[in-house]
């Protein structure tokens, strides 16, 4: 049995002796409460979810008003569950009698301590107590089940005086708010153990270096007095999950400095890419000029006719660029005239009233006139 009256007794870390607030001490298991006598095996290591590790402390209602690390049962027919393992809170019971609750769970055997929690207590058979990283473990003052000698006692840590807390607080019908909570020295989070006999025998510590299990702390100057008086604003309903922080959305200048900010950055790029083509083009080489070809053709032969009947070669000029284009052949040979070879002579036919003459006699009598 955990008597959560007895569990108002601070204890300090470096003693056994509970920190006395005026709360009674504990006074052993209600009459009439049955302990539980079986066993439940817990052979996986049960890694719970983020929130459970950060964060998540509650107040109890009034009177009590105790703060507890991941209540499972902070108020009448409320249970949060996920953060502890589906076989440790099969059986978990919270029980009143009178003024006093208490908590009744069955002993784990075999016991693989949950992930984040660390080994605080090791007896006879195996048998261990588990704590969440960063809580020493208090003891029963009288021993409640002889094989469990840690059954009945308290996980704790104490709060840092420096730090702002957020806290979730119940009151009695179970809503919650969240507020800020300075500490005084003497306050103290609570925590339950998970105890058993694992399969070999255990040793006090961790498994690893642990990261503990923190409680989130905030600059927030306001200042909470204990216990809680006030809880006039409740939530809807009871939650693990810390309170979400708001995101400020970007505003329309935000939006339109991004929106030019792009246009400016693509003109910029399109820019670079059109210079750097033109660039290169600049430093290839021209191609060469088309080559002319000339074409020349042999000489057309052309004779002039004189007035005097005869037939005068023609020939064109060697120069391209001559003003002359066509000069008589009987003008060069400085101007001894053409001569021709002989050839055999052509007779002609007589005609009627027509004088047969040789052209041999013709060629003579104009080679005579031209000398």
């Amino acid at each position: 049995m955990i008597a959560r009256e007895y569990l108002a007794a601070r204890q300090a870390s470096t003693s056994s002796t509970p920190r006395q607030t005026g709360s009674p001490t504990s006074s052993g298991p209600p009459p009439g409460i049955t302990q539980s006598t079986k066993a439940i095996p817990l052979t996986t290591t049960f890694t719970a979810p983020p929130t459970c590790t950060v964060g998540m402390v509650t107040i109890l209602p009034p009177p009590g008003y105790f703060i507890w690390a991941n209540e499972p049962v902070p108020v009448a027919n409320q249970m949060l569950s996920n953060c502890y393992p589906s076989e440790f809170m099969q059986s978990y019971t919270a029980v009143t009698s009178g003024s006093k609750v208490s908590s009744i769970v069955p002993a784990m055997s075999p016991l693989v301590c949950p992930d984040n929690y660390c080994t605080m207590f090791a007896g006879d058979n195996n048998y261990l107590a588990c704590c969440p990283s960063g809580y020493q473990l208090h003891a029963p003052d009288s021993t409640v089940d002889t094989n469990r000698p840690a059954y009945g006692g308290t996980c704790y840590s104490d709060f840092s005086e420096s730090s702002t807390y957020t806290v979730v607080a119940y009151d009695e019908k179970g809503s919650t708010r969240t507020q800020p909570l300075i500490p005084t020295a003497s306050m103290q989070a609570y925590a339950h153990p998970i105890d058993g006999f694992a399969e070999s025998a255990p040793a006090v510590g961790c498994r690893s270096q642990p990261s503990s299990l923190r409680i989130d702390t905030s600059s927030a100057p306001t200042a909470v007095a204990i216990p809680i008086s006030s809880l006039a604003t409740p939530i809807s309903s009871p939650t693990n999950t810390p309170t979400a922080l708001a995101h400020p959305s970007l505003s329309t200048g935000g939006i339109a400095g991004i929106i030019v900010a792009s246009v400016v950055g693509l003109a910029l790029l399109i820019g670079g890419v059109w210079a750097t083509m033109r660039w290169r083009a600049m430093q290839t080489a021209p191609p060469p000029p088309p080559k002319t070809y000339t074409t020349r053709r042999p000489p057309v032969m052309m004779f002039e006719k004189e007035a005097g009947g005869d037939l005068k070669d023609m020939s064109t000029s060697s120069s391209p660029n001559s003003e002359k284009g066509l000069w008589r052949l009987s003008e060069t040979n400085q101007s001894r005239g053409l001569h021709e070879m002989n050839g055999i002579p052509v007779y002609e036919m007589e005609g009627s009233g027509e004088k047969r003459v040789d052209l041999d006699e013709a060629q003579a009598r104009d080679w005579k006139a031209r000398q």
